[in-house]
């Protein structure tokens, strides 16, 4: 993103300023209050606590700070409070619903969709980032939602929460493994750490991945597309990171001249899987 504002939009690099909050909801409202105190023009936040973003949102207004939400979309809720009371906020990334009917759809499209012991049901383990994360909870259900659709009857062993850490995911992972054993057939992650954690949690416990299970993130990282090509991971969903970055530093040019009409930009996702991962890592290199 920074390299798109300072090399197309012709922001200064001295004038960008980055924080990271360690994920700490508290931390990044301690920062966004310092850098408000500094008169930014614009700010960008990736939220990691979504029940925060109408706190940040006044919090900006009071000082007249446009602000581009990032990454986690917040509540329908909130967006229309953005329109009625004419605040300057929008959101750009990832659509939770058509991420997670990718996510089902990728398993759908398997030879056996995703049911390995041919018993007619797909038994799955869901792990959860954060559950009141809007964007990821739609991803859950619309997975399931799409396998359904698709004519797959499922059954739910465990839905947890990883706080979308690999370390967390393996924990979770290995611990389930243990009590389901070969009844756990698909496990679907929020995220691409989560499901690079339950991957090693998988060839820990001496599954295969494509083979006994099968393991569906999203986001799209590099490093989860090296794993698909690896085969320690079914597949995953991209949510443009390109695109994202570009639209966010193209409406936090436009709302500094005024330009307030758009709202909600939703980056197109594509579904990956071995098949076209290698193309889309070159894409992401470039």
């Amino acid at each position: 993103m920074v390299s798109y504002m300072v090399g197309t939009l012709g922001f200064a690099a001295e004038n960008i300023h980055m924080n990271d909050c360690g994920l700490d909801p508290d931390v990044q409202i301690e920062q966004i209050e310092v850098l408000l105190g500094n008169k930014p023009d614009v700010i960008i936040v990736a939220p990691c606590d979504v029940n925060n973003v109408s706190e940040i949102t006044d919090m900006c207004s009071k000082k007249d700070v446009p602000v581009v939400y990032i990454m986690s979309e917040p509540d329908e809720a909130e967006e229309i409070r953005w329109k009625s009371e004419k605040i300057r906020a929008c959101y750009a990334g990832p659509d939770g619903i058509r991420s997670g009917s990718d996510q089902g759809a990728i398993i759908a499209t398997l030879h056996n969709k995703g049911d390995i012991n041919e018993d007619g049901v797909v038994k799955y383990i869901m792990l959860q980032g954060d559950p009141n994360d809007p964007t990821g909870c739609a991803r859950s259900e619309y997975s399931i939602r799409s396998l359904n659709e698709n004519g797959v009857k499922t059954e739910m062993l465990l839905l947890q929460k990883a706080d979308w850490e690999r370390k967390k995911a393996k924990k979770v992972i290995s611990d389930a493994l243990e009590k389901f054993g070969d009844d756990a057939e698909v496990i679907f992650c929020g995220n691409d750490e989560m499901a690079l954690g339950a991957a090693e949690a998988v060839e820990q416990a001496g599954r295969k991945c494509g083979k006994d299970i099968f393991i569906v993130g999203a986001v799209g990282s590099v490093e989860a597309m090296r794993a698909i090509l690896d085969g320690k991971i079914t597949g995953t969903v991209f949510d443009d990171y390109k695109a994202q970055a570009e639209w966010a530093g193209n409406r936090a040019a436009s709302m500094l001249d005024g330009d307030d009409t758009e709202t909600v930009f939703y980056t197109n996702p594509t579904k990956i899987t071995a098949g076209n991962a290698a193309e889309m890592i070159e894409y992401c290199e470039k």
